[in-house]
C-alpha cells in the first residue's frame, strides 16, 4: 500500500503503451496524492511500452533530465540525516 512514508516515486508512462497502460500509472499517482507521498507523474503520447530506452531518440529517453529537475525541485537531491 502507499502510505504517508512512501518514498518519492518519479512515473512516467506512455499513453500508447498497450503491456503497461497509463491508466496505472496514473492510478499510483492518484494513491500518491491521497497518502501524501510525494510523486511526479510525466505521461508522453506516444512510444509505447519502450518509450524511456536510454540511448534512442524518442522523447521519452530524456526520463533522466524530467528526473532529475523534479529531484531538484523537490529538493530530494539534498543529503538526509537519519531520524
Amino acid at each position: 500500500p502507499i502510505t504517508g512514508t512512501t518514498p518519492p516515486m518519479f512515473i512516467t508512462a506512455a499513453a500508447d503503451d498497450q503491456i503497461a497502460p497509463a491508466t496505472f500509472a496514473q492510478e499510483v499517482a492518484a494513491a500518491c496524492e491521497v497518502a501524501g507521498a510525494k510523486s511526479r507523474l510525466w505521461i508522453i503520447p506516444e512510444g509505447g511500452h519502450r518509450a524511456f530506452t536510454l540511448g534512442t531518440k524518442a522523447k521519452g529517453a530524456g526520463w533522466g533530465a524530467q528526473f532529475l529537475h523534479w529531484m531538484k525541485t523537490e529538493k530530494l537531491d539534498q543529503p538526509t540525516t537519519p531520524p
